[in-house]
């Protein structure tokens, strides 16, 4: 795996269905721009050729063009939320933490 930064968006995903793994959103968010520019590239021939619909093909374009405006904006919200703060020790009372 490529390294990343110290301001890399990681975040951990769990899900009940497969095992807790770490996603670098921004690796995530340039493999949804490559995808995007695939499909803006390559959709007008396939049109041409009868492969896909326009409808269809402005359609997956569309939910795309979504898909990285909202991985941005996780990536934004990821690099720019603060620290979470210090948990409490079990039993110590606030005046013991600070």
């Amino acid at each position: 795996m490529a390294k990343t930064s110290p301001s890399a968006a990681i975040v951990r995903i769990s899900d009940p269905a497969m095992q807790s793994h770490e996603v670098d959103l921004n690796q995530l968010l340039a493999c949804c721009r490559r995808e995007l520019a695939f499909r803006q590239r390559c959709y007008p021939r396939w049109i041409d050729k009868g492969t896909i619909t326009a409808a269809k093909a402005e359609r997956e374009i569309a939910l795309m063009q979504s898909l990285v405006e909202f991985i941005t904006h996780c990536v934004f919200k990821a690099v720019t939320r603060p620290p979470a703060p210090a948990v409490s020790a079990p039993g110590a009372s606030p005046q013991q933490n600070a």
